[in-house]
């Protein structure tokens, strides 16, 4: 379903799709909802459905069958994505306290230098500890989907520099992995200039 509409003397094509097909299709996508509406079961559903697959290509046998992307309605991307799903939440939690003073963008503290540490303490923790350089490879590749989710939930959500220290963190991260699909999920009275 779509229309098409003008915005400030350009085109605009508007279309409806369900979030399976623009998440296989978007590089980069913001999933905006309701609280409670499902933006987080969706996240983690497709996040366990690709790493079901990812088991089953390389040889693993005990993976349930319906961890797969065959179970992603309207799945259209390669299935050969390797998921890292992050609670926004917590990752923040790991940030250095927000500067006293009034940051700008050049003035905000690099956070990327606290992703990669998360991602192998977190993520991967010690049973996968082993999987952290190739998936820094996979995610350099654009073999990898970040799921970023809940940014309404992070603390001091509702605060200018919260939110341009995570704008900073996502444009550090697609700057340094350009090809790699990044899903943010957050509620919609959360301003998503982010």
């Amino acid at each position: 379903q779509g229309d098409l509409t003008a915005s400030k003397g350009k085109s605009v094509a508007r279309w409806r799709v369900d979030a399976e097909q623009a998440a296989s299709l978007q590089p980069r996508m913001v999933l905006i909802g309701d609280p409670g509406s499902g933006k987080s079961s969706f996240a983690r559903h497709l996040a366990l459905c690709l790493a079901g697959e990812a088991l089953r290509r390389s040889g693993d046998t005990a993976t349930a069958g319906k961890a797969g992307v065959a179970q992603v309605t309207g799945w259209l991307a390669a299935p050969e994505l390797t998921p890292i799903y992050i609670e926004l939440r917590s990752l923040v939690d790991d940030f250095p306290p927000l500067p006293e003073e009034m940051a700008t963008p050049a003035t905000m503290p690099s956070l990327s230098a606290h992703f990669w540490p998360y991602v192998k303490e977190k993520v991967l923790d010690l049973r996968l500890a082993a999987f952290e350089t190739e998936l820094a490879t996979l995610c350099l590749e654009g073999k990898t989907i970040l799921f970023l989710d809940g940014l309404d939930e992070v603390s001091q959500a509702d605060i200018d520099d919260r939110r341009l220290q995570l704008q900073r963190l996502i444009q550090e991260l697609t700057d340094t992995y350009p090809a790699m699909r990044i899903v943010v999920g957050m509620s919609g009275g959360v301003d998503s200039s982010v």
